[in-house]
């Protein structure tokens, strides 16, 4: 045992100055440096057997015996730390460094111990303090590096990257994370660099890859973005984020066929994820592979038929299908699974008109059924919900309730004062209940905003003609709406009508009758074309285009006046 003991121990022995010979700090020990020299080397051979706490009792008498020597101090703070006694482990380190402060070995050790306790800008300190006591070390500037990063100061921590990776390069952890900070600082080329590097030291590590085609994305290299994403994905087919990225990058890039094959190239490796298969579903649907879009959407409906968004999509892909029976029957699913959530009833109701609804097949509803969903979704929006509100609001409109739809869109235009779909929808709204100088501050702003938008240019030369003002600066907004869009009939029926109030009446009849042949059976250009021909006392066609539009409207008591007065003119 003795001969083990000093063939394996003496060298840590003769560095902490606890030979069999006397030294100094020694002479004044009550205990024979033979018997420090048997503690200390029991305590440090039952470490390197992992019993910290029988080594902790040994190396305590050693360091009280030797006059706390500092060498024999250290060991015993390491023993202390490894136990997880930091008090005890930090007295022992202050007493060494109350001795002498150029102690990197103890300044380092009190860092590791702040940095475990979370003091990170502690840990900062002690480490500074260490660097200036002996050449440069790779632990002390990783550890110092991962502090200020950990902290989020960019310069200190760059710093200290670059000197550690000036020792040792071959670091991919610490390379990612250099090159992170650089990127943060807009220093694009290094960060591309460490990214790199650190990918090439460990093909396994694939986050460094990613933060490249990160980077790649940023810089507006998104062709060698992708070649970095497909290289993550083939090497770590558990990598989901890399692949949604890659087919969101894809997609974007106005590819959704190469999406579609690298979603489809990964299922027939093993399932995709929820998102990745809500994703391919989605890219099925946009390319109007529609059978394909239900066969995704059905599995995941199945799979989670409590998520009312499910059904509701499933709903939408029947309507594409062209099967209106199966498209109610999700619809009503998602309204019994979510009945507190508005989505279900505006979704069935926006089904049930081509204005809202490009699908080939509608769900049919009576005008109470329509209302009542409308009513039903409006009463579970919160006050501080914009797209609730915005969607109940155009809901409101689209079946007249013009006042309850500006109350919606009055909400919405509080919450977002910029959003230019609500101000457009408000100050229709406005324009319907004859609030014409509410809607005109709206339409102002909005013409400013895009004077070169025709349906912006057409609403406001039609406003201005309502209220009988500015009338050849409103004849030039919508002739510059037509010279963008010269076959929109309600851009005709807006020039009509403002020659109309104009005097125009043979311009308005031609306007008219060219916006009557684009725009069938509009009961509102019927009943505009009636008033032109009144005003040039052709009764018989006024009467004709009243008597239409009346039969489109339903009845009111404004047309049969219009109506009566063709057969007894004045």
């Amino acid at each position: 045992m003795q001969y083990f003991t000093r063939s394996i121990l003496y060298p840590i022995l003769v560095s902490a100055g606890l030979t069999l010979g006397s030294t100094p700090s020694m002479a004044a020990a009550s205990s024979s440096p033979q018997q420090v020299y048997a503690q200390y080397a029991v305590g440090v051979f039952k470490m390197v057997s992992g019993d910290y706490l029988g080594a902790s009792d040994n190396l305590e008498y050693a360091w009280n015996s030797s006059s706390h020597n500092p060498t024999v101090g250290m060991t015993l703070a390491r023993c202390y730390y490894a136990l997880k006694d930091f008090t005890r482990a930090e007295m022992v380190v202050d007493d060494i460094l109350g001795k002498s402060d150029a102690n990197r070995a103890a300044w380092m050790l009190k860092a590791q111990m702040r940095y475990v306790e979370r003091d990170r800008r502690s840990a900062a300190l002690c480490l500074e303090k260490a660097r200036k006591y002996g050449p440069p070390s790779l632990e002390i500037e990783r550890l110092l590096g991962n502090v200020y990063y950990e902290l989020g100061e960019a310069d200190p921590a760059i710093a200290a990257y670059r000197r550690c990776l000036a020792i040792d390069t071959g670091l991919p952890f610490i390379q990612m994370r250099f090159g992170r900070l650089l990127a943060s600082i807009g220093k694009w080329r290094e960060a591309e660099a460490a990214f790199r590097s650190a990918w090439a030291l460990d093909k396994n590590f694939t986050e460094p890859a990613s933060e490249l085609a990160r980077l790649l994305l940023d810089t507006d290299r998104a062709t060698e973005a992708v070649g970095v994403l497909r290289s993550i994905v083939e090497h770590d087919p558990d990598d989901d984020e890399s692949l949604m990225t890659l087919v969101t990058v894809l997609n974007d890039a106005g590819k959704p066929g190469s999406a579609i094959a690298a979603l489809e190239k990964r299922r027939s490796v093993r399932p995709l994820a929820r998102d990745a298969r809500l994703m391919l579903g989605k890219l099925y649907f946009d390319a109007k592979r529609y059978k394909q879009a239900r066969d995704e959407f059905v599995l995941l409906y199945t799979s989670e038929p409590k998520r009312p968004e499910f059904a509701r999509i499933l709903a939408e892909v029947y309507l594409y299908l062209g099967d209106a029976r199966r498209a109610r029957k999700y619809y009503d699913r998602a309204i019994a699974v979510g009945p507190d959530d508005y989505h279900g009833y505006l979704g069935l109701y926006f089904a049930s008109t081509p204005r809202f609804t490009s699908a080939p097949a509608q769900v049919k509803l009576d005008r109470g059924e329509a209302v009542h969903l409308i009513a039903s979704a409006a009463r579970l929006v919160a006050s501080d919900d914009f797209d609730g509100n915005y969607l109940t609001g155009v809901a409101w409109l689209s079946v007249d309730s013009v006042q309850t739809a500006t109350r919606a869109l009055e909400t919405c235009v509080v919450l977002r004062p910029g959003d230019r779909n609500a101000r457009l929808n408000l100050a229709s709204a406005y324009e319907r209940l004859e609030r014409y100088s509410d809607a005109l501050p709206y339409v102002e702003a909005l013409y400013k905003e895009s004077p070169e938008e025709p349906t912006i240019l057409n609403f406001y030369g039609y406003l201005l003609a309502e209220m009988n003002k500015d009338l050849d600066h409103a004849v030039g907004l919508v002739k510059r709406a037509l010279q963008i869009d010269p076959d929109n009939g309600y851009f005709l029926d807006s020039l009509g009508w403002i020659y109309y109030r104009m005097g125009k009446y043979k311009n308005a009849i031609v306007a008219l009758n060219r916006a009557n042949e684009r725009v069938a059976d509009d009961p509102v250009i019927l009943e505009h074309l009636g008033d032109a021909y009144r005003a040039m006392r052709r009764f018989s066609e006024a009467r004709a285009a009243y008597e239409r539009s009346n039969r489109l409207q339903g009845g009111n008591d404004s047309i049969l006046e219009k109506i009566e007065s063709t057969r007894s003119p004045q």
